[in-house]
């Protein structure tokens, strides 16, 4: 069966503080970018319009915020990993939903500085 893979990046403008060597850290942007790689099988073509309207609508909430005003971030410091975590299950749900497979999920919250969840 062929395999049809997506790759889409997405930017999320949003500040956050946390918590460093026991200290609150200050409130701080960032413009963390998102790279997806979605796995659909089958000979049906998927329109790239598709899957990113799904993954967009998702990340729409946190777009412009202090991220520790939102759930789940009210409740644990958004690190980078925590985030990243975060966005993997709720894109994850999202796929197979659909009847497809999040296969890379990559946040940067700097070119330097990326946490991959799967790859």
């Amino acid at each position: 069966m062929l395999k049809r893979m997506y790759q889409y990046k997405f930017y999320l403008d949003a500040n956050h503080y946390v918590l460093i060597e026991n200290r609150l850290g200050q409130v701080h942007p960032h413009t963390w970018e998102i790279t997806v790689m979605v796995e659909v099988q089958g000979e049906k073509v998927i329109p790239f319009s598709q899957i990113e309207a799904v993954i967009k609508d998702l990340l729409s909430i946190y777009q412009n915020s202090l991220l520790n005003d939102l759930a789940p971030f009210d409740k644990r410091f958004p690190t980078l990993e925590v985030i990243g975590d975060y966005f993997t299950e709720l894109i994850d749900e999202e796929m197979l939903k659909r009847k497809w497979s999040l296969r890379s999920f990559t946040i940067s919250e700097t070119p330097s500085r990326s946490y991959i969840t799967r790859y």
